[in-house]
C-alpha cells in the first residue's frame, strides 16, 4: 500500500499552542485508524519514521508528533506536565479529521510511553488501547528519584532536550560535573539553566509537585487495553511490571475489554534493538517480528480483525542463558516459589575474597560486617557517560576488589537454578551518619571469574517507611531495610554462584549520599560513615528469589 506524507502539520491544543507534527497515512481515499506517538526526540527521528511507514502501508494513519518546546513545536519543554491535555487535544484532533474512523490509539517507548500514561487518566473517548513501552512507572519510584535517591543521568538528558532541539552532549565532562557539588549548580556547569533541573531537587520527597502528574494511582479509571513491552535490561523495567500489575488488578488478564498483555525480552532500554551486550549473547531468538505482533495488536482493537491477539497466555518473558521464550496466565509466573538465601559470614564479607556467602539455613549467632562509606570516593556503577542506557549484564569482577563492598555467593551450584520473578533484599543495618544509602545487587559468578550484574536496587535511609514523610535514623541504630532490586529471569548455570552485593553508592546511577541529611539540592557536607550490616538470628538478612523447578537448597 502506497504512502502519502503530510510534513509539518500544525495542531492547535487549548491554550493556543501550536504543535507540529508528520501525518503518514495510505495514499488511496477512505477512513483509517489513527496511531499516534508523541516524542521530544524529534520526528524525522529514523526509528519513528520507519515504524510510521510501516504502519500507514498496513491500513493505518500514524501521526507522529513534536511534545511542546521540542522539535518544531511550539512552547518551551518542561518534562511531563503538559503531556496529558496536550495529548488530549491531540487525539480529540485526529478523531475528527476526513480520513480517520474516528479510532484513536497510541504508541511509544520511555518518554513516549509516559505522554500515553498521562493522557490515558483523562479517560479520551476516542481511545481505544495503548501499546506502552519502556514506561516508567510514576516519578519517585524510579525517575528521577529512586526510592530517594536522585538519578544523577537525567541531567544529560536534560541537557540534551534543553532548548527546541536535540543537543549534543559529548562535549561536557560528566564524569567531573557529576561529582560536584551542590547538586543545584550542576545544570550551569554544563552551560545551562534549566528549570526542571532546579525544581527536581527541590522537590526531594513524593509531595504534591509530583501528585499532579502521578498516574500508578488512577489505573482503575484507565479502563483500555493495553499491550506493555520492556527488557530485563531497560533501566526503566520496573514502570512496566508496576503498570501491568495495576491494570490487572480486579480485572480478567485475558478476555474482555481491558485486555493486558505483558511482554518482556533480553533488551536493553531500547527495545528489541539487540541481544547482545559486549562479550554476553542471549541469542538471536532474542530478537523478534515486534512490528508484526504490534500490528495484530492494533488490527484487533482498531480493525476488528481476528488476530492471534486473544489466543494464549497474556505474559511471554525471554529467559536468559537458556535463551528461550516462556509463556505465563500471570506475572510473577504462578509455577515459581520464592526462596530466602540468607546472608552468612564471619563478619569479614568484604571483598570477593572475603567468607561472605548465601545460604538457605537462617543465620545463628553472627558478627556483622563492616565498611567505611566515603561519599567522595563512591562505588562505580559500570555503564556508558549519558542517559540512553544505565548499565547492562557488566563484569563487575574488579568491582568486588574494594573492601566498601560485602560479597556474599553461594557454593558451586550442583545444578541450573532457573529463576523468574521479583528479586528483593531484606537487609537488616546500621551506620554511624545521620543519612546513607544502601545498595543491593544481583550477580551471577561464573567459574572464568566474570561476575554478571543481573539487577541492582538501593534505598536512602530516611525513605526506608515512606517516600511522602522521610524520617531521619537514629546513627548506630539497627534498620530493616527492603531493596527492590526489581525483577530478571535468568538460568544460572552449573558451578555458577548466585552473588549478591551490598555496599552504599552507585556512582553515577544514583546521587552519592553525603550522609548529613540535608536536603540534596544544597548539600555540600560530606561525612564518612561506618556501615553494619547484620545477619543472627535476630536480623536474618537475606535475599528473596523466585525460583521455578527444583528448591534450592537440594541443589546447593
Amino acid at each position: 500500500m502506497l504512502t502519502k506524507l503530510d510534513r509539518d502539520v500544525t495542531i492547535r491544543v487549548s491554550d493556543g499552542t501550536q504543535l507540529c507534527a508528520d501525518i503518514y497515512r495510505p495514499a488511496a481515499e477512505g477512513k483509517y485508524p489513527v496511531i499516534v506517538t508523541r516524542t521530544p526526540y524529534l520526528k524525522e527521528t529514523e526509528r519513528f519514521v520507519v515504524r510510521a511507514h510501516y504502519f500507514a502501508e498496513s491500513g493505518y494513519v500514524y501521526i507522529i508528533q513534536d511534545v511542546r518546546g521540542c522539535g518544531k513545536s511550539e512552547g518551551s519543554f518542561y518534562p511531563f506536565f503538559n503531556e496529558a491535555m496536550d495529548g488530549y487535544d491531540t487525539l480529540t484532533w485526529a478523531a475528527k479529521q476526513n480520513w480517520s474512523t474516528g479510532s484513536v490509539a497510541t504508541i511509544g517507548a520511555s518518554y513516549g510511553a509516559w505522554t500515553q500514561w498521562l493522557c490515558a487518566k483523562l479517560t479520551h473517548p476516542n481511545l481505544v488501547t495503548m501499546i506502552s513501552e519502556a514506561s516508567p512507572p510514576d516519578f519517585f519510584q524510579c525517575l528521577p528519584y529512586q526510592n530517594g535517591a536522585f538519578s544523577l543521568p537525567l541531567l544529560s538528558w536534560l541537557v540534551q532536550l534543553d532548548g527546541y532541539t536535540d543537543r549534543g552532549i559529548h562535549e561536557i565532562d560528566w564524569e567531573n560535573v557529576l561529582r560536584a557539588r551542590p547538586l543545584n549548580l550542576l545544570d550551569r556547569l554544563c552551560g545551562r539553566q534549566i528549570q526542571a533541573w532546579q525544581d527536581w531537587l527541590e522537590h526531594d520527597r513524593e509531595d504534591s509537585y509530583w501528585g499532579k502528574i502521578a498516574f500508578n494511582r488512577n489505573m482503575k479509571q484507565i479502563k483500555l487495553p493495553v499491550f506493555h513491552i520492556s527488557g530485563w535490561y531497560d533501566d526503566v523495567l520496573v514502570g512496566t511490571l508496576i503498570n501491568y500489575s495495576g491494570m490487572c488488578d480486579g480485572r480478567r488478564a485475558r478476555g474482555g475489554r481491558y485486555l493486558q498483555k505483558l511482554l518482556i525480552g533480553p533488551w536493553p532500554h531500547r527495545i528489541n534493538t539487540t541481544s547482545r551486550f559486549g562479550l554476553v549473547d542471549f541469542g538471536e531468538q532474542g530478537i523478534i517480528d515486534l512490528f508484526a505482533i504490534q500490528r495484530e495488536w492494533f488490527d484487533y482493537w482498531l480493525k476488528g480483525s481476528s488476530t492471534a491477539v486473544l489466543a494464549g497466555p497474556p505474559v511471554r518473558f525471554y529467559v536468559m542463558e537458556a535463551n528461550e521464550w516462556m509463556d505465563a496466565s500471570e506475572w510473577p509466573p504462578s509455577q515459581t516459589q520464592r526462596i530466602k538465601l540468607y546472608l552468612r559470614s564471619l563478619g569479614a564479607a568484604n571483598t570477593k575474597w572475603g567468607k561472605g556467602r548465601l545460604d538457605t539455613r537462617p543465620p545463628g549467632s553472627e558478627a556483622p560486617d563492616e565498611y567505611l562509606y566515603d561519599p567522595r570516593n563512591p562505588v562505580p556503577f559500570l555503564t556508558d557517560p549519558g542517559w540512553i542506557q544505565l548499565g547492562g549484564p557488566d563484569d563487575y569482577s574488579l568491582i568486588e576488589d574494594r573492601d566498601d563492598v560485602l560479597v556474599y555467593s553461594t557454593e558451586p551450584l550442583h545444578q541450573d537454578v532457573v529463576i523468574a520473578g521479583p528479586i528483593t533484599v531484606n537487609l537488616f543495618a546500621a551506620s554511624s551518619a545521620a543519612d546513607t544509602d544502601f545498595t543491593a545487587k544481583l550477580l551471577d559468578a561464573r567459574p572464568d571469574g566474570y561476575v554478571m550484574r543481573l539487577n541492582d536496587g538501593i534505598i536512602r535511609a530516611r525513605f526506608r517507611k515512606s517516600r511522602v514523610n522521610p524520617t531521619a535514623i537514629v546513627p548506630n541504630r539497627v534498620y530493616k531495610y527492603q531493596i527492590d532490586c526489581w525483577a530478571s529471569s535468568y538460568v544460572f548455570r552449573k558451578r555458577h554462584c548466585i552473588r549478591l552485593e551490598i555496599s552504599s553508592s552507585a556512582f553515577p546511577k544514583f546521587d552519592p549520599n553525603l550522609n548529613s541529611g540535608h536536603a540534596i539540592a544544597s548539600d555540600e557536607s560530606t561525612t564518612t560513615a561506618t556501615q553494619r550490616v547484620y545477619h543472627d538470628a535476630e536480623h536474618p538478612s537475606h535475599v528473596v528469589l523466585s525460583v521455578i523447578g527444583q528448591l534450592v537448597k537440594k541443589i546447593l
